[in-house]
């Protein structure tokens, strides 16, 4: 996902730790202002039974939204789609982003949890190049010459080979990682530090963001610099205005002199 960075946590079996890890993770996140979602495989469904919501589902309804004074909940009548569509389809606004099991995805980074070297061996054999970390839950010590593995205890470089690895991702993929420094930030991934703590949007980038000027039907070329002033400025009117969505994908500003179309 474009400006996002998504890491899997899987294991072999039940009862290995992974909602602990990822309730550790996400604990140190928030400890250090990085914003981050997650998103749970329910294997065995997600239970409305005798629920307001079930019978709204039975009735047909499409999509059910359960609003509390703390909390939102949507629920949306489709089967298994591909991550990225999911994750589209309810707007996830952080960068960061946990998945907890659908280990069967290929092409994401993945933490696996593993209790001996067996799966260890395993998890290097079934994921292959989404290997990207292993974290140990079992008694026995496990060492490996080809890649580290890591215990409970290595939170701290867990989370930070996560934010190194999340910065790199997103500077090269994202923003290419040109480093033009129209930003204010002297390098890209000093961006991306912004962004993984909300304090960036990925269009706030002059180079990401896509602006065309025309006059009299003739394109302008633009540099980044006019281009994020452009588009600073008519975002920042554009929100101020009533009716308009929180999130801007796209806008559209057309300026006419003298005669009017019909």
């Amino acid at each position: 996902m474009f400006g996002k960075a998504i890491y899997q946590i899987v294991s072999f079996g039940k009862g290995y730790g992974k909602t602990k890890l990822i309730e550790k993770i996400v604990a140190k996140a928030k400890q250090e202002s990085y914003k981050i979602a997650v998103v749970k495989h329910a294997h065995r469904g997600i239970d409305v039974k005798g629920k307001d919501s079930q019978r709204y589902i039975r009735a047909g309804a499409d999509s059910i939204i359960l609003v509390s004074e703390r909390l939102q909940a949507i629920f949306v009548k489709k089967g298994y789609e591909p991550l990225e569509n999911i994750l589209a389809s309810f707007n996830i606004k952080e960068p960061l982003i946990l998945v907890e099991g659908f280990k069967y995805l290929k092409g994401y980074p993945k933490i696996v949890v593993v209790r001996n070297k067996e799966e260890l061996l395993k998890a290097k054999e079934y994921f292959k190049n989404d290997c990207f970390l292993i974290v140990n839950t079992g008694e026995d010590r496990l060492n490996d010459l080809e890649c580290e593995v890591f215990t409970m205890k290595d939170l701290d470089v867990i989370f930070r080979k996560i934010v190194a690895h999340a910065k790199e991702k997103i500077a090269k993929e994202d923003l290419l990682n040109i480093n033009c420094g129209y930003c204010g930030y002297p390098t890209c991934i000093d961006f991306v530090e912004a962004l993984l703590k909300g304090e960036k949007d990925i269009l706030e980038c002059p180079v990401v963001a896509d602006v065309e000027l025309r006059v009299n039907g003739v394109k302008v070329p633009l540099s980044p610099y006019p281009k994020l002033v452009i588009y600073e400025t008519i975002k920042g009117l554009t929100r101020s205005l009533k009716g308009v969505p929180e999130n801007i994908e796209n806008l559209e500003l057309r300026i006419s002199y003298g005669k009017r179309e019909k």
